[in-house]
């Protein structure tokens, strides 16, 4: 009822709040920031403490993943890049149409393709999806 959105509401604030701190010291991204805050709007109260441990433990999974597949994604990064540059010198229109593949001055460069940061997104979704079966399980539907 009434009460329980108020408490969602009242979750959603304080959780925006800090996730704003965490996008001003660069620990988040903005659309992470967002996504997390909405995440708690439907988590409310109660819900928002396994929800983030959730979340915490799913992005911790990621990064480690990440971490130990760095290597590997640098090379699929090479041989995407080699690849698209082949095409587009087989199919020049396709500079066109891929916005930032190298048509113009950065042609033939890729310093500006490097991945720096984690989707943290994913977790953000992990976190939701498993909070809503253990809720509906709980619940018994």
């Amino acid at each position: 009822g009434l009460n329980e959105l108020i408490n969602s509401f009242i979750t959603l604030g304080v959780v925006f709040l800090v996730c704003i701190v965490l996008f001003l010291t660069k620990i988040f991204g903005a659309g992470d920031a967002k996504y997390f805050s909405v995440v708690a709007l439907w988590m409310g109260f109660p819900g928002i403490f396994p929800f983030v441990i959730i979340t915490s433990l799913a992005g911790g999974g990621l990064a480690l993943m990440y971490l130990v597949a760095q290597s590997h994604f640098g090379r699929l990064s090479d041989l995407m890049w080699i690849f698209i540059q082949k095409l587009e010198k087989r199919l020049p229109f396709l500079e066109l149409i891929w916005i930032g593949s190298g048509a113009g001055p950065e042609k033939g460069k890729r310093e500006h393709i490097k991945p720096k940061t984690i989707p943290y997104g994913v977790a953000i979704a992990t976190g939701a999806i498993v909070m809503t079966f253990f809720t509906l399980i709980i619940e018994g539907r």
